[in-house]
């Protein structure tokens, strides 16, 4: 059962009942009170024949100068006074010895515990009983007329008062249906139109389930549907954001799959072939020999740089941080020391250009990062070119750049370089004894120190890739 059936029916079901229960509850007491008043005019009624019948007795004796009243005509005095009390709602009978003297007969004095009640001296006793398909209110005691005890008993109809009870009744359980009827129809349009949001939200996340990441909730209704949908909207943006990234993470490393056993596959191809020839050919001149030898070591060089490379993307990625305060000049001392032997190789000179500034960094990754991208500005230039080093701060950013005046990159390369095995110029590269791989191990290492990697380039104007880094107070190291 949805959420809105059972609210409706959980609401229709105590809307009916507190709408039956109160006009039940009404009509009870307006049916009591109108009983109680019935018992009260009965009580009065039967008080003043009583009264009537003991004065009626008196005047007749005191009028007449007697003692007492013959018992003859003392019940004939009882005769004329009920008859003349009768109506057509109350009806009275006097008894004398269980026999009827004057008045109408009453079934009720059948009753055990009614006749128990009468039985005691001045009590007077009420019953509520039917006779005949009628409810009468029946009240009775005993009297003393001229000497003898009778038994008074009044009946007062009440068939109306219970049959407008039972029409009340009935009426109210009609009311009750037809209010019901009404209140769930009210209550039904009421909570499809309250809880349509949340239907909405429920088809949302349906179809979020089922692949469209890219849908979002208006932002519309009570507060709580408007926080509901917001929340839903983030959640979708972020399993959006999620999904593209682990997809441009599996089509990254299928590239990178691709691109490894690309690279891998030529050198191999050269090794084997060449090595083959060798070995075949006994009668190789040694001219050949020596160019085959050549070639296959540069090849082997090449797989040597590949897997170094690899090495240290892979330590780059999974490893954990040593981070301590580094002097960015003493960095870049050590830097410009491991990378004269490339300098001096293809007559560049590096240009350095340091501040007095500290980095919170891994000593061992700064310096790969650095000599990365000093090699990648070495390849780029021609022999008698500049590559620089430089380092700035501004605030508590420590800012370092590596720059060439080289070939540059192209706006449609400048995007791409970064990925595992992607050259712009891959003759060029592979000549250098390039892999691909340097750039992609610089941004991890930037990455892991949290920095910001950046690269500006022109063809034919040179690179410029800048680092931004956090500074560490110098005079609060321990701090930092």
């Amino acid at each position: 059962m949805k959420l809105w059936q059972k609210v409706f029916l959980i609401a229709a079901v105590l809307t009916t009942l507190s709408v039956f229960l109160t006009a039940l509850g009404i009509t009870a007491v307006n049916f009591h009170s109108d009983l109680q008043r019935e018992q009260d005019s009965a009580l009065q009624t039967f008080a003043y024949l009583s009264s009537d019948i003991t004065n009626a007795a008196a005047y007749r004796r005191i009028s007449s100068g007697r003692i007492r009243l013959p018992r003859e005509e003392a019940e004939a005095l009882l005769t004329e006074t009920v008859r003349s009390f009768a109506s057509e709602t109350v009806r009275a009978g006097v008894y004398r010895e269980d026999t009827l003297v004057a008045g109408e007969e009453m079934s009720l004095l059948t009753d055990a515990d009614f006749r128990a009640g009468l039985n005691d001296s001045g009590q007077c006793v009420m019953e509520i009983a039917e006779q005949d398909g009628e409810t009468y209110l029946f009240t009775g005691a005993q009297i003393a007329v001229e000497g003898d005890d009778y038994l008074l008993l009044t009946r007062t109809v009440l068939t109306d008062l219970y049959a407008l009870y039972d029409s009340q009744l009935l009426f109210v359980r009609v009311a009750s249906l037809v209010s019901a009827a009404l209140v769930g129809l009210l209550l039904f349009f009421a909570v499809r139109s309250l809880l349509r949001p949340l239907d909405r939200v429920n088809r949302t996340l349906r179809r979020i389930a089922e692949g469209e990441y890219d849908i979002r909730l208006p932002l519309t209704g009570g507060a709580e549907i408007q926080e509901i949908s917001g929340n839903v909207n983030r959640m979708a943006a972020a399993v959006e954001e999620n999904v593209n990234r682990l997809s441009q993470i599996a089509e990254s490393r299928k590239r990178f799959a691709d691109s490894l056993a690309h690279e891998m596959k030529t050198p191999l191809t050269s090794i084997m072939g060449l090595a083959d020839v060798m070995r075949i050919r006994r009668d190789l001149p040694d001219r050949e020999r020596v160019e085959y030898a050549d070639i296959i070591v540069h090849e082997a060089r090449r797989l040597k740089e590949l897997s170094s490379k690899l090495l240290e993307l892979a330590g780059a990625e999974g490893g954990a941080l040593d981070l301590q305060p580094l002097s960015v000049p003493a960095l870049f001392d050590e830097v410009e020391q491991a990378a004269v032997p490339l300098l001096r190789r293809a007559e560049v000179t590096l240009a350095v250009s340091d501040r007095n500034a500290q980095i919170l960094a891994d000593k061992e990754l700064m310096k790969s990062l650095l000599l990365n991208l000093i090699d990648n500005a070495i390849k780029a230039s021609s022999a008698g070119q500049q590559v620089s080093l430089c380092c700035r701060t501004e605030k508590d950013k420590v800012i370092l750049s590596v720059a060439d005046h080289g070939i540059g990159i192209s706006e449609k390369d400048l995007a791409k370089v970064t990925e595992p095995f992607y050259m712009a110029d891959k003759s060029r590269s592979r000549k250098a004894g390039g892999a691909g791989l340097g750039l992609a191990l610089c941004v991890e290492i930037v990455k892991l120190h949290r920095g910001v990697f950046s690269i500006k380039s022109k063809v034919g104007k040179g690179t410029t890739v800048t680092i931004t880094l956090k500074g560490v107070d110098s005079t609060n190291e321990t701090n930092a």
